[in-house]
């Protein structure tokens, strides 16, 4: 009796180490689908960003000419 206990242990500890692994797993995942979108959505808007701090200088610089 005391052996089935002690495999009973082993095995609920084998599972429970096995659906935190699938968990882990999984919120890399959904981490790594994120981070892809949010990159995707970035990149525009540093363009953005980028052209109109070179419109703002074009214009500083007619302003002091």
């Amino acid at each position: 009796m005391l052996q089935f206990l002690r495999n009973q242990r082993y095995l609920l500890l084998t599972l429970v180490i096995a659906v935190f692994a699938m968990s882990i797993g999984f919120t890399l995942s959904k981490l790594r689908s994120e981070f892809e979108v949010s990159a995707s959505e970035y990149k525009p808007t540093l363009w953005y960003a980028s052209q109109i701090e070179f419109e703002f200088s074009k214009l500083l610089s007619t302003l002091d000419h």
